[in-house]
């Protein structure tokens, strides 16, 4: 398996609500952009977003916004538990693992923040 590099920061902004902040982007896109036909991409686009967004649901997270190549989650929007972190973190390596039997030689970034503000 592919190691993963998770960045897990802490951050604040006016307000009272405490969330976790998942976002999963696909690496290389540009790349894959300019070596494959139209139709290849939107099948892995449809395929990573898919995955994704069952692994997020899974674990008490809520997909919140498609960016491009990219998945924004939240988890703790409801209600927050100290578990939320660890949620995130579930829902990351649940989706490595379902991904890499899809497309096993696709790459992904996943960054977990957890932090203060208003959503």
């Amino acid at each position: 398996m592919t190691p993963i590099f998770l960045q897990v920061n802490y951050y604040s902004m006016s307000g009272n609500n405490i969330f976790v902040v998942m976002h999963i982007d696909l690496a290389d896109y540009t790349s894959l952009c300019e070596n494959l036909d139209t139709e290849e991409i939107l099948e892995i686009m449809d395929i990573f977003y898919s995955t994704a967004e069952k692994c997020v649901e899974k674990h008490g997270g809520i997909p919140v916004r498609r960016e491009g190549d990219k998945l924004v989650s939240v988890f703790g929007f409801k209600e927050f538990s100290e578990f939320e972190p660890i949620n995130a973190i579930l829902s990351a390596e649940d989706f490595l693992s379902k991904i890499k039997i899809k497309k096993p030689n696709l790459s992904f970034h996943i960054g977990i923040a957890e932090g203060t503000g208003n959503i």
